[in-house]
């Protein structure tokens, strides 16, 4: 944020938003402020704000962040004392709404919904578990609504990854609910901006190809939105990384489920959506660094090394076999120099701008025993939600619910099978090469559900992936993986891509009781004659025929030992 804010007079931007929210963080927070642990915000983000607060209040930026977790008024009281205590004059609202425990157990108690689970078809009543927290994903119309009442900075909760660029656009440009097309795109800009620099080049496939563009300073996202809703994506001048039809396209089939992309403002029909360079770092939609944060203190490290664990057979059966171990071992003779802001977190925070499949794990307290939290996603209807502004100057906004609603099919349009059939022999002799020789393809996961999509540059390639890549096809690529749950397939021709969701292929998900016993075992900090030991342990995928996993995703999985 301090970056992007003190260069606004090179690279000016009007409102710097942020997604702190995961289905992992959003349980883990949930369980915390049941149990009145901690406070249940997340705390990077006052990490974030504080530098930048200068350059905010100089050039006029707003902000909007979901930073507030399941504590929204809490971090709201804490980033307004910040702001005193710091002499600005900066109004600051919190937006509410999103904790939704009660409406939940009264309409499930007046048999007003059975809150079907989207990923597994399982009833609430049928759970074996009672909910003791619940939190709607909410629109972005109540941030619009707090810049228009003069906020300069908005904290909400859940609101979706997509929220702070939806109301901010919204707000900008003063859009009606009815202009669905501008707040689609806008949807979608803010989709491809969620994770920051996976939209630059983090986390991509083809990452070989960007090494001589530079690591050290990836780029963050820039989306210029226009009144229209025409969007291109660019980045901050100077930093290294790539914004290009494929980093983009690697992003944009990032966690969606087909060609339809709810969202509480607006529903984006993807079908025909295809990007186009305009110009070096800038692509239009159309139809932060591998940083050296460990340097200064390698000094006091008495032993630093680096070891990969394992390896992978030739085309690997399943994603334990496709799995390796990289781990980072320091030893010093103080504790204090392998404190996490020393250590850890040199290795944990650059995660996203790193290499595809570097997972390392969330959880720092491997050794003790912990609670288990299970995700439960189903639906509940906007107009029981208090969707609420609450601004600086005590005044409280009611936001409606959207006045126009459709009901979508449950399942989306599909076909396992491409439309465009072409014998394969046309295509000329086969010779067997990993499918990424050609093809490009990126992962997601909600809940239980996982997706994957496949794209290419060229069109004669879109024909053979086309063809090639039937919902058999990729039961067989997933092999022992395949147990036997829906896998549902769909195409985006303007991308050149084929996508497909893996229905309940996680086993519940990230937050699970089964995945939380598999990880309980790691050791504890190991105590050396010399010093302290700590040790940092990443899994890294190699050569895997299959990019589908049951314990581990690309965001949150992995192990952590110390």
């Amino acid at each position: 944020m301090k970056l992007l804010a003190s260069n606004y007079e090179h690279d000016p931007i009007d409102v710097l938003v942020g997604d702190w929210m995961s289905e992992g963080n959003m349980t883990a927070r949930a369980g915390s402020k049941v149990n009145g642990q901690i406070d249940a915000y997340e705390p990077t983000f006052l990490e974030a704000l504080e530098p930048a607060l200068p350059y905010i209040a100089k050039y006029h930026i707003k902000v909007a962040v979901n930073a507030g977790a399941s504590d929204t008024k809490k971090l709201h009281e804490v980033v307004t004392k910040l702001i005193r205590a710091r002499g600005f004059s900066l109004s600051v609202a919190w937006i509410a709404g999103d904790e939704v425990l009660p409406q939940l157990l009264s309409a499930q108690k007046c048999g007003e919904s059975t809150f079907e689970n989207i990923c597994t078809g399982e009833k609430l009543d049928d759970w074996v578990f009672e909910p003791i927290y619940a939190q709607a994903y909410l629109g972005g119309l109540g941030i619009a609504k707090a810049f228009e009442k003069g906020a300069d900075i908005v904290i909400c909760g859940r609101v979706s990854d997509a929220s702070p660029v939806i109301g901010s656009a919204y707000w900008w440009h003063q859009w009606q609910r009815s202009d669905l097309d501008k707040l689609a795109n806008a949807f979608v800009a803010g989709h491809l901006s969620e994770c920051s620099s996976y939209a630059t080049g983090g986390n991509y496939s083809g990452f070989k190809d960007l090494e001589c563009l530079g690591w050290e300073n990836i780029g963050y996202p820039i989306v210029e939105i226009a009144q229209s809703g025409e969007v291109i994506v660019t980045k901050n001048q100077g930093s290294g990384g790539q914004v290009s039809v494929d980093t983009l396209t690697s992003q944009f089939l990032y966690e969606i489920q087909g060609p339809w992309y709810f969202n509480s403002d607006v529903t984006a029909i993807l079908n025909e959506t295809s990007f186009e360079q305009l110009s070096a770092n800038r692509v239009a939609l159309r139809g932060v660094k591998d940083r050296a944060l460990m340097a200064p203190h390698l000094t006091n490290f008495c032993h630093l090394s680096f070891q990969t664990i394992g390896s992978v057979p030739r085309n690997p059966s399943d994603q334990n076999a496709a799995t390796v171990d990289f781990r980072v071992i320091a030893q010093a003779r103080k504790a204090e120099d392998l404190a996490p802001s020393k250590f850890v977190r040199p290795c944990i925070d650059p995660i996203m701008c790193a290499y595809p499949g570097a997972t390392p794990h969330l959880d720092l307290r491997q050794a003790f025993p912990k609670e288990v939290f299970e995700y439960y996603v189903t639906l509940l209807l906007q107009a029981s939600i208090q969707h609420q502004v609450h601004l600086q100057s005590g005044d409280s906004i009611e936001v409606s619910p959207p006045p126009m609603t459709r009901t979508y099919p449950k399942h989306q349009p599909l076909r396992d099978i491409t439309q465009l059939q072409v014998d394969m022999s046309k295509f000329g002799a086969t010779v067997r090469a990993p499918l990424g020789y050609v093809v490009h393809a990126r992962s997601g996961d909600k809940g239980s559900d996982c997706n994957v999509g496949f794209w290419v540059r060229f069109q004669d390639e879109y024909s053979w992936i086309q063809n090639l890549l039937s919902t058999n096809f990729i039961k067989a690529l997933l092999a022992d993986e395949y147990k036997g749950h829906p896998v549902e397939r769909c195409e985006f021709p303007g991308l050149k891509a084929v996508h497909f969701l893996l229905k309940n292929h996680l086993d519940r998900g990230l937050e699970s009781d089964a995945e939380s016993r598999l990880i309980n075992w790691c050791p504890a900090k190991t105590l050396f004659w010399l010093g302290y030991e700590a040790v940092m342990s990443f899994t890294a995928h190699f050569g895997a025929s299959t990019n589908s996993t049951a314990l581990y995703d690309g965001a949150n999985g992995g192990r952590f030992l110390i």
